[in-house]
């Protein structure tokens, strides 16, 4: 096996067992950052303020 397939077969595994915590730790978020996840489960002031945005971008299109 060459270094880069090791490598890549390393990532794919990585990838895995981060998926699967996420799942399995989805309530201890502070776990989930120890093993380099990141623990975002709420959404983002974008996020939160996207409705507004869009009822803002309607109206304005509507009075045009």
């Amino acid at each position: 096996m060459s270094e880069k397939a090791a490598l890549d077969a390393l990532s794919a595994w990585i990838a895995r067992y981060h998926k699967i915590a996420k799942i399995a730790l989805r309530d201890k978020p502070a776990l989930i950052e120890k093993i380099g996840g990141s623990s975002r489960n709420s959404r983002t002031s974008a996020q939160r303020g996207a409705p507004k945005k869009a009822a803002a971008t309607r109206a304005a299109k509507k009075n045009a």
